[in-house]
């Protein structure tokens, strides 16, 4: 009975999820683009700040720690701060732009081998993770 009951809730949160994801508007069509802009200007005015976590709970850095000092950098042309903040980030940049041109359009972009790259970046960046807090 208390098994048929949790599938009944599981089933109705599930539906309820999908009719909420549908209403949200279409990410493809800018809307990221303009969210990243408006985040890099908060970070570079400090308008807010969002704090990591990880490192809140661990006291660790975690593989994308810096990443907004990165770009809040690079939006000032200085390229050796961008690089400080977080090198790997820097080095993959080029790999994760191939990876999110794949995923916008496959079929201009079919040479990218995008699982072995998606591991690579996920390998490089847990090594990453680990190395930084030795």
């Amino acid at each position: 009975m208390l098994s048929t009951l949790m599938r009944k809730m599981a089933a109705s949160c599930r539906s309820r999820c999908t009719r909420m994801l549908k209403k949200l508007p279409d990410m493809s069509k800018g809307w990221w683009l303009i969210a990243a802009l408006l985040y890099l200007l908060s970070a570079r005015y400090q308008l807010f700040s969002l704090h990591c976590p990880f490192r809140m709970l661990t006291g660790y850095l975690c593989p994308g720690c810096g990443i907004t000092t990165l770009f809040v950098r690079l939006s000032y042309g200085d390229f050796a701060g961008a690089y400080a903040a977080n090198p790997v980030v820097v080095w993959l940049s080029p790999l994760i732009i191939l990876l999110v041109l794949h995923q916008h359009n496959p079929k201009n972009w079919s040479f990218v081998p995008a699982k072995i790259l998606t591991w690579f970046c996920v390998l490089v960046l847990c090594l990453w993770g680990i190395a930084r807090n030795l």
